[in-house]
């Protein structure tokens, strides 16, 4: 996990936790900023303990340390580590683009061969316009049954678009190791906007804003999922 460690040690350590909303679909922390991740659990069947260490007691909390939950075996911790650390990264940095992570996958991709790892309502209109479109979509705690079907996938992709959820189960680092040539798009509400991506080989950061808290809470609270939330700005940032 040395790609999320990276991350971590360029967040502040002095802004604490403010709110934390553990919702159906989605989480948001508000410290520095307001941070989203997707909210993932383990199967209620495990035998791996899901709970949230100090559960209660999150408000107040250094948020570094509450990033480093993002770091966590258990889903739903590493789910809320996420949006943690989504609420510190400092995005002064970075010249924003509102333009859908579909369009510029289509951009790129048109007529050669996408990979895509993750579940997006976009898919459907990838077909008809690129030569090959390999879609590899597991279970979150099917990590590493993903990377095994996506290990070969992604060595042959022109394009590749992952999903942030990948930090979530921490295979984030692993697939961006095996398309190095790919224009690489990694999207979705857990996606952090930070530049130690670039590093990795990312071309496109493709995340979510809050730019209304008090709407967008609304949403998240009563059970919508990402694409439901209104609210909140979908943003890219390329790598210049």
């Amino acid at each position: 996990m040395k790609l999320l460690e990276e991350i971590i040690e360029t967040l502040p350590s002095r802004p604490r936790i403010e709110e934390v909303r553990i919702c159906a679909f989605d989480i948001a922390v508000k410290s520095r900023d307001w941070g989203l991740s997707s909210s993932f659990r383990d199967p209620c069947s495990g035998h791996k303990t899901s709970w949230v260490r100090r559960a209660g007691e999150l408000v107040g909390m250094e948020a570094r340390e509450l990033a480093r939950y993002s770091l966590s075996d258990r889903l739903l911790e590493a789910s809320l580590g996420m949006a943690a650390l989504n609420s510190l990264t400092d995005v002064s940095g970075f010249s924003f683009q509102e333009i859908n992570a579909s369009r510029i996958v289509l951009d790129h991709g048109r007529g050669k061969n996408v990979v895509v790892v993750g579940d997006f309502p976009f898919l459907h209109k990838l077909r008809s316009e690129v030569k090959n479109l390999w879609i590899v979509s597991r279970e979150p705690w099917e990590g590493r049954e993903g990377i095994k079907e996506a290990r070969d996938l992604l060595a042959r992709a022109d394009v590749a678009a992952i999903t942030g959820s990948s930090f979530i189960n921490h295979t984030a680092e692993e697939l961006l190791s095996y398309c190095p040539q790919a224009y690489t798009v990694m999207l979705g509400p857990s996606t952090p906007f930070s530049p130690v991506l670039f590093k990795y080989g990312v071309d496109a950061i493709s995340g979510a804003r809050v730019e209304d808290p008090e709407l967008a809470l609304k949403y998240i609270s009563q059970g919508a999922s990402f694409r439901q939330i209104k609210g909140v700005n979908r943003a890219t940032a390329f790598r210049e």
